[in-house]
């Protein structure tokens, strides 16, 4: 019985550590825009996350910041704090800027 839940418990942290090697391998985060409706898929290469989709209307983007704030890093928001979908990719504070300003001209 032991040999049978620990087999279960590796396979687990496997799949785990398989997942966070295929994110840091393959990932991608596919954001898709359809009027006021918002769609995000967490892409592993090998696995998908589920598919969210949320009404959001006004569009509103803002920087979660992520680490020290040396190292001045963060994550993509869209939308407020009740109802918002967050970005897992870990991007600089100047570029996330940029990308903001981008996303506010395209969706004029």
């Amino acid at each position: 019985m032991g040999f049978m839940v620990m087999l279960f418990l590796f396979s687990i942290m496997g799949y785990y550590l398989l997942r966070i090697a295929l994110w840091n391998t393959f990932g991608k985060e596919v954001i898709t825009f359809n009027n006021n409706r918002l769609t995000y898929l967490a892409d592993y290469g090998w696995f998908k996350d589920a598919l969210k989709s949320k009404e959001i209307e006004p569009l509103q983007y803002s920087i979660r910041r992520i680490g020290f704030e040396e190292d001045q890093k963060g994550a993509l928001v869209i939308g407020d704090e009740g109802n918002n979908i967050q970005c897992a990719t870990k991007m600089k504070t100047a570029e996330l800027n940029e990308l903001i300003s981008q996303l506010k001209t395209m969706n004029k």
